[in-house]
């Protein structure tokens, strides 16, 4: 009898408690207002790519962040050198490899450096359709001029992308199919 009892208080307890799940979080804003004028347009798409120029997590950011785009444009020349001594700064020969040349394909950094890269020209490609989308929001020298601004925050990582990996995949579309991507 106790155990049937206390089934019943269980089922019945949690059956009660799913009110409880249903949530009305207020620091986020539901995806039909986020496009709702010019400045929020510009806010979620424009600038917000301006976020990913300078990032916390390694291997992001285009200055500053450790094993990322600046160690490999500046570490890898003899403008820089990070001096090894004894055990400490080793990182398992990360920088020796920089310095030498000799990573390869494998090397979860560059790899980092690759996926952010790509990360940021796939949001912009996806913020510059979204421009076109609402451009009913925006006057004519507005869209232009938001366009203009998402196409230089992409041509800078390409241009980063180039730089670093010589014959990249170029995105039009991000709804393009892999297959149908053209390397430059």
């Amino acid at each position: 009898m106790k155990h049937r009892f206390l089934a019943l208080s269980i089922l019945a307890l949690s059956l009660s408690m799913t009110s409880c799940l249903d949530e009305t979080p207020k620091d986020q804003i539901p995806e039909t207002d986020i496009y709702d004028s010019a400045n929020s347009l510009y806010v979620n798409t424009v600038a917000s790519l301006y976020n990913y120029i300078g990032a916390h997590d390694e291997g992001e950011g285009l200055q500053g962040t450790c094993r990322g785009i600046y160690d490999y444009n500046t570490l890898t020349t003899d403008e820089a050198i990070i001096p090894i001594r004894g055990g400490n700064w080793y990182d398992g020969g990360l920088w020796k490899n920089m310095y030498n040349h000799t990573w390869t394909a494998t090397d979860t950094d560059l790899y980092n450096v690759w996926k952010y890269l790509y990360k940021v020209i796939v949001l912009s490609t996806k913020s510059l359709e979204t421009i076109k989308q609402h451009k009913s929001l925006l006057t004519e020298q507005q869209y232009m001029e938001y366009l203009a601004e998402g196409r230089a925050v992409r041509a800078l990582f390409y241009y980063y992308a180039m730089d670093m990996f010589g014959r990249i995949p170029i995105l039009e579309s991000s709804t393009q199919k892999i297959a149908d991507i053209q390397q430059s």
